[in-house]
């Protein structure tokens, strides 16, 4: 039985049909037969998901069978998950990401920070352009982070250094957002409102527990030196139904972890604190994080002379946290030490629990998407 949440990884593979039996057979009907070209809608109908589904804290992968031999998408082997709700996972093939200037050629823009902005308008008409003034307010310091939904009617757009958009889509007047900002003190804004260069989810991250949207910080990651990082603290923070008050839920300080019993008889690395937290979406007070015991070694030239110093992985370790109880509950050793392993890109996601089939509600929410245009797939386990 498939677990009721996992830790889904964002990449995602693209693999051809031919390793898969019957792939053939299920394009062809999937294009009625023919030998033109299919369409990129075709192709994507006959595309069929693979899930490696495991119990948290395991990665979840999802792989993409393409199941037409040549197709306008055969040149795009992967893609990143961008946010899942329930049964639904939505994710952006090859390199288009939002907000990559590589792609602007095509037309299609997001521009924050400006007055007014020259668009390229549909088609192909030449000089098809407009002088577009930007309705803004007077900051536009915000970086989405994270997508996810809350409850059936909410949608989030979270600023881990500043805090969470929230669109109420039914609400009675229509579709109504409102900004939450982060618990007081828990916003990193620089003077000159330039974002940090480290990958921000290294030390925060935001979902949903039991319904409830919590948040969960290393407190004094970016502030404090090495040599002090005992004194980060792991903590959490949900907030409350009518999204007006954010209250503060477990905490731990990382000297107190590692002197802890079970941090101890684990054997776990210590001098560095947690890494990537992600909160459990089922259990309160839990939190799967990532401890690396890692070195620098210098390097030397054929004559023996010191060049520099290269970073070295000597073992990398995924651990389910009690916050509650200070306590470690589970840890697992990686079996191999590549350093592609310090920046894990997980997604906490119940689509795990919709594999066998959704519930009545859910079938309807996926053909309305359709009818809007979009295309869903439903996974099979």
């Amino acid at each position: 039985m498939a677990p009721p949440w996992v830790l889904l990884d964002r990449h995602v593979k693209f693999v051809d049909g031919g390793i898969f039996a019957g792939g053939a057979g299920k394009a062809a009907a999937a294009i009625g037969g023919s030998i033109r070209e299919p369409s990129v809608e075709e192709d994507v109908a006959a595309m069929e998901p693979h899930p490696a589904v495991a119990d948290p804290p395991e990665a979840t992968r999802l792989s993409m069978l393409r199941g037409i031999p040549a197709h306008p998408m055969q040149s795009v082997h992967d893609g990143m998950i961008s946010s899942t709700d329930r049964g639904l996972v939505v994710l952006y093939t090859g390199r288009y990401r939002p907000g990559n200037g590589d792609h602007l050629r095509t037309g299609y823009y997001l521009c924050l920070g400006n007055s007014a902005a020259i668009l390229r308008c549909g088609g192909e008409e030449e000089g098809a352009y407009v002088l577009a003034e930007l309705l803004c307010g007077p900051t536009f310091f915000f970086h989405i982070d994270l997508a996810f939904a809350l409850g059936g009617s909410r949608v989030c757009w979270a600023d881990l250094l500043a805090g969470v958009l929230i669109c109420d889509l039914f609400a009675p007047q229509g579709p109504e957002f409102s900004f939450v900002p982060l618990p007081q003190g828990r916003s990193l804004h620089t003077p000159d409102n330039v974002r940090l260069g480290r990958k921000v989810q290294e030390f925060r991250s935001m979902g949903i527990v039991r319904g409830v949207l919590t948040f969960v910080a290393l407190v004094g990651y970016t502030e404090v030196s090495l040599s002090k990082s005992s004194d980060v603290v792991l903590e959490t923070w949900a907030l409350s139904l009518d999204l007006r008050e954010w209250r503060k839920g477990p905490a731990v300080r990382v000297g107190d972890l590692w002197a802890s019993e079970s941090f101890s008889k684990m054997g776990l690395p210590r001098g560095r604190p947690p890494m990537f937290p992600a909160l459990s979406m089922d259990e309160y007070g839990i939190v799967y994080a990532f401890l690396n015991d890692i070195e620098y070694v210098d390097t030397a030239d054929y004559y023996g002379q010191i060049i520099g110093r290269q970073l070295v992985l000597n073992a990398h370790y995924v651990v389910r946290l009690d916050l509650v109880q200070n306590r470690v509950l589970y840890s697992k050793k990686s079996p191999t030490n590549s350093l592609a392993q310090l920046a894990p890109s997980l997604l906490a996601s119940d689509f795990s629990a919709y594999l066998h089939g959704s519930k009545s509600k859910d079938r309807q929410r996926g053909e309305e998407a359709s009818n809007a245009g979009a295309t869903m797939k439903r996974i099979k386990y």
